[in-house]
C-alpha cells in the first residue's frame, strides 16, 4: 500500500522539534510549492512542501551560500531533500510590496535598499554549482510564449519570433556574469532589520547583471513609481561603475522584453494548464510593460513582429 504525501509529510514533522506545532496554510505561489505557518515551535518556522521535481537540494545549498556570502536568507532548520520537505525560519510578513503599500511615501527609500541587496549578490563569488542563464534558456522561455500564448499563428510565424530573438539577445551581454535570482522582486524580499532577505531563490543561474534589477523595478504584480526605478537605477549604476550606464541601459531592455515575453507565456500557462487563472488579470500591466521595453532601439525587430500579431492569444 502506497504512502500519500500528507503521510510523508507527517513523518517529517515528527522527527522535528515542530511534531506538536498548530499549522496554518498560506497562500501559495505559481509553483508546485504549498507553505504552512507553524506556531508552537521552538522558533518561528515555515513549513515548505516541494515536491519533486522542485529542486529542493539546490534551495538549501543556495541558501547556505546567501548566507555565507553575507546575503540574508532563511535559515534551514530542517530539511527532507528526497521528498521535498523543509522548515525554514520564519521571517515574517514586511515584503517589499506590503512595506510599499503601508508606506507609499516610502517606497523610493524601500527600494534603495532593495537595490542595494542586489549589488551585495553581484559582488559575491561565483558559486559552482549554478547553471547559466545564457541565451539557449533565454530562448527556451521565450518559447513558453510562442507555445503558450501565440499558439494559434502559424509555426512559421512564431518561428519568426524566435529567430529574432537570437539575434537581439547579445546586446544584454554587457559587463560580468552574476548570480541570478531570476525572481528578484517585491513579493520575494522580507524587510530583516535594516536589510532585506532574500527567499524564492531555488532557480537562480549564471547569468546578465540586468536581469534581476529589470525583475525589481518591471514587475508583473505591482507599479513601481517613475522616480522610485529613477532612484534606484541611479544607485545601482553608482554601485556598479564597471557597467558602461548606455550599453547596460539597451541591456535592461531586452532583458525587460524578454521577461515580460516570458510572463505573458507563463500566465496563460498557469491558467489553461494548472488551473490557475488568478495571473490572468495582471497580463494588461505586462503587455504595457513589454510595449515600453519594446521601445528601445536595440528592440525593432521585435517590436514590429508584435506590432503585426499583437501580444499573444
Amino acid at each position: 500500500m502506497s504512502v500519500t504525501r500528507a503521510e510523508l509529510l507527517l513523518r517529517f514533522l515528527r522527527s522535528t522539534p515542530w511534531a506538536d506545532a498548530k499549522r496554518h496554510p498560506l497562500s501559495g505561489d505559481a509553483s508546485g510549492r504549498r507553505y504552512e505557518r507553524l506556531h508552537g515551535g521552538p522558533a518561528p518556522a515555515l513549513l515548505v512542501d516541494a515536491p519533486p521535481p522542485e529542486d529542493t537540494p539546490l534551495f538549501v545549498r543556495m541558501a547556505r551560500w546567501l548566507s555565507a556570502n553575507g546575503l540574508l536568507a532563511p535559515t534551514i532548520l530542517a530539511v527532507d531533500e528526497a521528498e521535498g520537505f523543509l522548515l525554514v525560519q520564519d521571517l515574517g510578513d514586511d515584503l517589499l510590496a506590503s512595506l510599499c503599500s503601508r508606506e507609499p511615501l516610502c517606497e523610493s527609500q524601500h527600494y534603495g535598499k532593495a537595490v542595494d541587496e542586489l549589488v551585495r549578490l553581484q559582488a559575491a563569488p561565483l558559486p559552482d554549482f549554478l547553471p547559466p542563464y545564457d541565451d539557449t534558456f533565454f530562448l527556451f522561455e521565450i518559447g513558453i510564449f510562442v507555445d503558450w500564448a501565440a499558439q494559434s499563428l502559424p509555426l512559421p510565424v512564431r518561428q519568426d519570433l524566435v529567430d529574432r530573438w537570437r539575434h537581439v539577445l547579445p546586446v544584454a551581454q554587457t559587463g560580468v556574469d552574476v548570480v541570478v535570482h531570476r525572481d528578484f522582486h517585491a513579493l520575494n524580499l522580507i524587510k530583516a532589520g535594516d536589510r532585506f532577505a532574500v527567499i524564492d531563490f531555488q532557480g537562480a543561474r549564471i547569468g546578465p547583471a540586468a536581469y534581476d534589477l529589470v525583475s525589481l523595478l518591471v514587475d508583473a504584480r505591482r507599479d513601481v513609481e517613475e522616480a522610485t526605478i529613477a532612484c534606484a537605477s541611479d544607485r545601482y549604476l553608482r554601485a556598479r561603475q564597471d557597467l558602461d550606464p548606455l550599453a547596460f541601459s539597451a541591456a535592461c531592455a531586452v532583458m525587460s522584453a524578454q521577461r515580460t515575453t516570458k510572463i505573458l507565456g507563463l500566465f496563460r500557462r498557469l491558467a489553461k494548464r494548472d488551473g490557475k487563472p488568478g495571473y490572468l488579470p495582471l497580463l494588461p500591466r505586462v503587455q504595457q510593460q513589454l510595449a515600453q521595453a519594446l521601445g528601445h532601439p536595440s528592440l525593432e525587430a521585435i517590436r514590429h513582429w508584435h506590432a503585426e500579431h499583437g501580444f499573444g492569444s
